[in-house]
């Protein structure tokens, strides 16, 4: 069995895009930029994995207000905020650095 390769910028930009090499690189310039903003403004993302999950549900709500209440551009700025979170939850940014955690099953004995 062969190894996957890693993909490349313009491959990553294409996915992203949906096929579009154009859009998915500003998309990924888009989150890259507000991730940037976002640590600035907010260094600690969440204490633990509750809190990190209770700003990624205010966050779907709050783009499920915009969508149904404000103009497009508002929309995808509220979407950003939240692919913004999910991105920070992602690279376990509510985590103690230096300590990873890792998944214990329901099951695991004590």
């Amino acid at each position: 069995m062969t190894e996957k390769k890693e993909p490349g910028w313009t491959r990553t930009a294409q996915v992203f895009g949906n096929g579009d090499f154009r859009r998915g690189k500003m998309l990924v310039v888009a989150l890259a930029r507000r991730l940037d903003e976002t640590r600035h403004r907010l260094p600690a993302f969440a204490r633990d994995s509750r809190e990190a999950l209770g700003y990624i549900d205010a966050g779907m709500d709050g783009l499920l207000h915009t969508v149904r209440y404000e103009s497009e551009e508002r929309q995808m700025d509220a979407a950003l905020e939240l692919a913004t979170s999910l991105m920070r939850f992602l690279n376990r940014e509510h985590l103690p650095l230096g300590k990873p955690r890792a998944h214990k099953s329901k099951d695991a004995k004590k």
